[in-house]
């Protein structure tokens, strides 16, 4: 799979976190914008490139009324060449190209990516997997990744303490005794930062896991709900549910189907 697309607005903010299960480069051509990815949050201005591998939790936000351009483009590992493809596994973050020209390159060559994809030219798909590879490459030859924005402390750490032991029963008393904070502030703060519940965004960590488990194990479903860390099957059915509106079983078979058709 790969596709692309540009989006341009003002006041499209997202409502939660979430993830996906493939890649996903965004680059920003005008505006600006705060993204979070898992528990940090990083400012974004034009010319910047931000990478997600899969099952990176992260949304974005701006500033009201503020218009904002961006090109967005989404891609499986299978698109890649291995090399790259294990380079970028692990390397979730928002990347600063340095100059004019470095910034000049990489959005010309993902505009390129855009073109192909959407087309129907003569071995599109290649030469936009092509266009993707030269962007990537560019972007880890030049690019330096951005530090985290500072000031947000507390609540980095209580995200990083949820994605440490989601397998735990996480509560808000746990959180704002273990924070030394009140749970009034606690989840007004949650909220603003990740746009959820503590209760909803601890569910996402643990459905995102037990989507990991899928393709990392041969657990049963009723294993993999209580090795993430829900009470019993109907509370993970549920949560499941909710987070990626589809049941866990049919989502279960779809990824070992597409696990045991790539060994082949």
């Amino acid at each position: 799979m790969l596709a692309a697309e540009r989006v341009a607005g003002r006041d499209d903010n997202m409502s939660s976190s979430h993830f996906h299960d493939f890649y996903e480069i965004y680059f920003l051509e005008s505006g600006e914008r705060t993204y979070i990815i898992d528990d940090q949050a990083y400012e974004v201005h034009p010319g910047s490139l931000v990478l997600l591998p899969p099952y990176t939790m992260h949304y974005s936000f701006g500033a009201k009324g503020a218009p904002f351009c961006r090109l967005l483009v989404y891609f499986q590992p299978e698109a890649l060449d291995q090399a790259m493809y294990e380079h970028l596994l692990h390397t979730p973050g928002v990347f600063s190209l340095g100059t004019a020209q470095q910034r000049s390159t990489v959005g010309r060559l993902l505009c390129g990516v855009l073109e192909e994809a959407q087309g129907d030219g003569l071995y599109g798909r290649v030469c936009a997997a092509s266009g993707l590879a030269l962007a990537l490459a560019a972007v880890l030859r030049a690019g330096h990744r951005e530090r985290e924005q500072p000031g947000r402390d507390k609540m980095s750490r209580i995200l990083r303490y949820i994605a440490d032991h989601y397998m735990e029963e996480i509560s808000l008393d746990l959180l704002s005794g273990k924070f030394f904070i009140s749970k009034y502030f606690l989840c007004r703060e949650f909220k603003k930062y990740t746009k959820s519940t503590v209760g909803g965004y601890v569910n996402s960590i643990r459905v995102l896991n037990a989507q990991r488990l899928f393709l990392e194990s041969r657990l049963n479903l009723t294993q993999i709900a209580m090795q993430v860390g829900f009470s019993g099957l109907g509370n993970f059915e549920r949560a499941f549910r909710k987070v990626t509106g589809m049941a866990p079983g049919k989502s279960l078979r779809m990824y070992r189907e597409r696990a045991a058709s790539k060994g082949n």
